[in-house]
């Protein structure tokens, strides 16, 4: 079991009073253990990106975006992807499935994302 100044090296926003479930999901022997043990990577500089995720959920109905929200998305991600601009190129643009995830992540992650702090998951199934 990591000790608690190890669980907020790598969860810095961590609380005391969350111990005891995390500890549960540890100890449990159906839990998805090495997700548990990776931790979360969210920092600090995070924190005004999830807000504004937070408030873009606020505007959006029973979480859908608008026509025009989806639009603006897809052109920004389409200059980011090369998969998204491929799919929008097509005269009935290509819904991402499973498969593509799997496949061709390289071309779906955004050409300009920093990729210091991602974590890869090899029993994720994708």
């Amino acid at each position: 079991m990591p000790a608690q100044s190890d669980i907020l090296n790598r969860i810095p926003r961590f609380k005391d009073a969350w111990l005891p479930f995390y500890r549960s999901i540890l100890e449990n022997s159906h839990a998805p253990r090495w997700n548990a043990q990776c931790g979360d990577r969210l920092i600090e500089k995070d924190i005004p990106a999830l807000n504004d995720f937070v408030t873009s959920l606020g505007r959006t109905e029973n979480g859908h975006w608008s026509d025009e929200q989806q639009d603006r998305w897809r052109r920004k991600f389409s200059l980011l992807s090369p998969w998204i601009r491929s799919a929008l190129e097509t005269s009935a643009p290509t819904m991402m499935q499973r498969e593509d995830l799997r496949l061709r992540m390289h071309e779906i992650v955004p050409l300009n994302a920093d990729l210091n702090r991602l974590v890869l998951n090899p029993t994720s199934g994708t």
